[in-house]
């Protein structure tokens, strides 16, 4: 660690609980800006005391240490003290994805028993009633909409909306006298449900704030380190993101607007930002649809990059631009309260497309399936063990056997690890194509596509063929949808391919489809109609 990083980490108290990373950051640096969000500039004691307001409100409703909440807004600052407020109280945070389908959150809410939701306006009152029936929702905490506090009935069902802004106004900012257990459960993060309904990753306390020590560690996070979120924090990755600069005294600087990147970027230069972080979609849209090449970013110390696979292509292409900015390929998994294992800067050159090696406290191992570590070059799955491991899954002890035992937990990622113990990941155990007899890894034909420069984003599935069993298909959007060309890009891969790994169709998409994490939703594209 840098020595400012280490002083960062020593001048405040080892926090056992997660509340505790807002709060004894508020004790140390109570008027430090700690979220820029457009023109507000909320410090740590702001924060701080809104979310002991929060957790006095919500014990007022009858919110009990270990009852679930549900927390269904965007990034802001009402969404961090929302959060906090939910764990001061000695609740349980249930994030909740703003683009989750009803019917998804309508399983979410049932699945986790949440009577209570703090919820943004931006999510419409219609859709709001509509869950209310189909759940056991008895308080909606409003957020953002003015509104009187009212009690409905709806199908018979007596609920009660209530604003938030309204009954934080009533609640004292001293802190709650309750404490709790840092093996307590701390967050319930439901996965992406890429495929059959999400699950409810159980995350303690400890898991999450030994990953968060982690990180801070190899980032060399300090007080001084003021980073971009443009990430959900209802999003593992992005929730890591707000815990790590909680701990270190940083600054988070919000924008909602990645859609328009060069704003992002304009942003970026004006708040003389020093870190960012991003998905590979992140990259792929800064290097083909920005103006990347026309800002400095001077400030910029470090780039984080997890969520999935970015070509190394895409990769060099972005320290060629901003060569000043350490680029850390990370690799995780929500199971493991975000984080894995990182590939140090330096070894880029010389390991590029490895995932690198645990990070501290978490031990790595590729294992066959017997359960025996490989050898270097053999292909086998990836066990971690660590204190940021899951409790478990959420009312599913079957799923939860399947990948935790006695080594640890099963990653379902398959990979093989060189003589330096550097792993490569060579694609999900789900993600290969039975194409005759051989198989085809996903990720492979999917890195040499992107390679391609007229390829903004690419998905490789295995679609049914009646002499093959699967064909191998690409589905791609393009950089610029005029310049689309079929051939170009079949040609491209049979110049880097094996002739069975060569896709045998290609389809343009304006988008691919993908869950709140920005990761594609293959079946899907599996489930498209194929000629």
């Amino acid at each position: 660690m840098t020595l400012a990083a280490t002083q960062a980490m020593s001048s405040i108290s080892c926090p056992v609980l997660l509340q505790e990373l807002l709060e004894e950051t508020a004790l140390k640096w109570p008027d430090r800006e700690a979220i820029i969000h457009g023109a507000e500039r909320k410090t740590y004691r702001h924060l701080d005391e809104e979310a002991n307001r929060t957790s006095h409100a919500l014990r007022r409703v009858g919110v009990n240490p270990g009852d679930r909440v549900g927390l269904l807004m965007p990034n802001s600052s009402g969404y961090v003290t929302a959060y906090f407020g939910i764990l001061k109280a000695g609740a349980v945070a249930v994030p909740l994805q703003e683009t989750s389908q009803p019917e998804t959150l309508a399983h979410i809410l049932r699945d986790a028993g949440i009577r209570v939701l703090i919820a943004s306006s931006r999510f419409r009152r219609t859709a709001l009633t509509d869950l209310v029936v189909r759940t056991d929702l008895q308080f909606v905490f409003w957020h953002g909409e003015k509104i009187s506090e009212t009690t409905q009935i709806t199908a018979r069902k007596k609920w009660q909306i209530i604003p938030i802004e309204e009954a934080l106004a009533k609640e004292p900012p001293k802190p709650p006298s309750a404490k709790g257990d840092p093996r307590n459960l701390a967050c319930l993060f439901y996965t992406s449900g890429s495929a059959g309904k999400p699950k409810g990753v159980m995350l303690s306390h400890f898991n999450l704030l030994e990953n968060t020590k982690s990180i801070v560690q190899y980032l060399d996070i300090s007080p001084a380190d003021k980073a971009m979120v443009v990430l959900p924090f209802s999003y593992c990755y992005g929730a890591s993101i707000l815990h790590t600069h909680f701990l270190a005294g940083g600054s988070l600087v919000l924008s909602s607007q990645f859609l328009y990147p060069n704003l992002i970027l304009d942003l970026m230069e004006a708040e003389e930002v020093t870190g960012f972080s991003g998905v590979p979609y992140t990259f792929a849209i800064l290097l083909r649809r920005s103006n990347l090449r026309n800002y400095k970013l001077k400030s910029l110390r470090y780039v984080t990059q997890a969520g999935g696979t970015l070509a190394p292509a895409l990769i060099q292409e972005f320290r060629s631009i901003l060569p000043h900015a350490k680029f850390y390929v990370m690799y995780g998994q929500t199971e493991a309260s975000a984080r894995l294992s990182y590939l140090p800067p330096e070894c880029l050159d010389s390991k590029l497309g490895s995932i690198g090696k645990g990070i501290p406290g978490v031990e790595l191992k590729v294992l066959d399936e017997r359960g025996i570590p490989t050898t270097p070059g053999q292909v086998g799955e990836i066990v971690a063990r660590g204190p940021n491991v899951m409790l478990g899954y959420w009312n599913s002890p079957a799923e939860t056997s399947r990948v935790l035992n006695k080594r640890g937990l099963y990653t379902g990622d398959l990979a093989r690890v060189d003589e330096d113990g550097f792993i490569y990941i060579v694609g999900r155990k789900k993600d290969f194509i039975k194409a005759g007899s051989h198989r085809v890894s996903a990720r492979e034909v999917e890195e040499v596509i992107l390679e391609e420069p007229s390829v903004l984003e690419c998905a490789v599935v295995g679609v049914e063929d009646e002499m093959m069993g699967e064909a191998v298909k690409a589905f791609i959007v393009p950089a610029d949808w005029g310049q689309r060309d079929a051939e170009k890009i079949l040609n491209w891969c049979r110049q880097r391919l094996a002739s069975y790994k060569v896709p045998k169709s290609v389809e343009f998409r304006r988008t691919l489809p993908k869950n709140a994490a920005g990761k594609v939703v293959k079946p899907l594209l599996k489930a498209v109609k194929h000629d």
